[in-house]
């Protein structure tokens, strides 16, 4: 009785690993940890370099800025945390605040060295709105609560960003004499960014070298199947 042959081929092989590759590249939540933090007054004032302090009100915009130097991918989803109990905060008017956070144009260095300026404070509560959240007021000082922001408007801005180094603006629809948020806020970090990525997908020229491999191990997988049935 002859005996029934079963090989796997090279290029059955082959495409079940890329197959097992490509099925592992789901999304995956990266965490950043804000590395710099701060405020611009509208007449440039800044606290001193190295100052996580963070203040927002009628005159004050506050920046977080993040290094991401090492995540690559595909960005489909975004959250900024901005930590509670993170300073206190007093709101005597509106009821609710509108809190947002802008893309940033400022030169990083410049930003998070504290010398960029009156020109950052308008720059940090001004572009392209990635997302916002609403804070309820309070005519007491408060334990500042934890903000979760979705930044699904920003997407584009954090794939052109990545490895390297991403900047924030925060601002908020507070008039004068209407309160502020994190007074006295020095938390470090104060804010952490959280983005899903897609793993970088598999390069173009592999499907084509699988296909060679794969034909040119056909062929030897032939040939020897046509020895060993001989032989059989």
């Amino acid at each position: 009785m002859k005996r029934v042959l079963q090989m796997a081929t090279p290029a059955t092989v082959l495409v079940a690993a890329l197959a097992i590759t490509a099925s592992g590249a789901a999304a995956a939540p990266v965490t950043i940890d804000a590395y710099a933090s701060g405020y611009y007054q509208n007449s440039g004032g800044t606290p001193s370099p190295g100052s996580t302090n963070i203040i927002e009100d009628s005159t004050r915009n506050t920046y977080f800025a993040f290094d991401l130097s090492g995540v690559s991918g595909t960005v489909t989803g975004a959250r900024l945390t901005i930590f509670g109990n993170n300073g206190s905060f007093s709101l005597s008017a509106p009821g609710t605040v509108t809190y947002s956070i802008y893309d940033v144009t400022t030169n990083i260095a410049a930003l998070t060295g504290h010398t960029a300026g009156p020109a950052a404070f308008t720059d940090l509560g001004s572009g392209t709105v990635f997302g916002s959240t609403s804070i309820t007021a309070t005519s007491t000082f408060g334990a500042m609560p934890q903000l979760e922001i979705d930044l699904s408007g920003g997407l584009s801005n954090f794939a052109s960003a990545l490895g390297g180094l991403l900047a924030l603006g925060g601002g908020s629809n507070l008039t004068g004499n209407q309160g502020l948020l994190w007074i006295s806020s020095f938390r470090n970090p104060a804010a952490q960014l959280t983005l899903d990525v897609n793993p970088v997908p598999l390069p173009a020229a592999l499907p084509l070298f699988a296909t060679v491999l794969g034909g040119s191990g056909l062929i030897a997988w032939r040939r020897r199947r046509k020895q060993l049935r001989a032989k059989a």
